[in-house]
């Protein structure tokens, strides 16, 4: 089974340049007596790469056999990710990418397997986390819109409204990296 440039839509796992990628974004146009065109964005889920393409005319494209499996985050040494399957207790060290930072030690997260190897992990778009550090909000202080700077438990920094204090659980947006709301 292939996919036509009219099934290409964000989210889908496609198979380009022999590796795994997820369509981010796509366009679809067609001119008077062309053939139809879908410009697209996509990220390669081993390398973390984004890029922008092309693809014209009645061209299909391959999807990616990728699978997803329930993991458990151990710890990171040596440039690893290590985790654990709770079923059978198996060990897997994937790559750090972006998303290392919400990570915290026995999350469970899903590891992205294709062709039988962990190239990845996902995280859910939302997750709860425990405030460490947080410097007091002063009031009449606008010059950041109502905002202050925070430590969460993984050790990550984001901007947090000023009434946020350090004990709190908040809900953070791990695509975006902002704050969503208190827990």
């Amino acid at each position: 089974m292939s996919y036509s440039l009219a099934e290409l839509k964000p989210g889908l796992k496609i198979e380009f340049r022999g590796e795994p990628f997820q369509v981010i974004e796509a366009r679809h146009s067609k001119m008077a007596r062309s053939m139809g065109q879908a410009q697209v964005k996509i990220k390669n889920l081993i390398s973390g790469e984004i890029i922008n393409h092309s693809f014209a005319g009645n061209q299909t494209i391959e999807p990616a056999e990728v699978n997803f499996r329930k993991f458990q985050f151990l710890y990171e040494s040596a440039g690893q990710l290590f985790f654990m399957d709770p079923q059978n207790f198996e060990q897997i060290s994937v790559k750090p990418s972006e998303k290392k930072k919400w990570l915290k030690p026995s999350q469970e997260v899903d590891l992205i397997f294709w062709e039988e190897r962990a190239i990845g992990f996902s995280l859910p778009t939302k997750i709860s986390l425990k405030v460490k550090e947080a410097d007091p909000g002063l009031r009449g202080d606008r010059q950041t819109a109502g905002l202050k700077k925070i430590t969460l438990e993984t050790g990550a920094y984001i901007n947090a409204p000023l009434f946020i204090k350090p004990g709190d659980k908040i809900i953070v947006n791990t695509d975006t990296g902002e704050y969503v709301k208190r827990n």
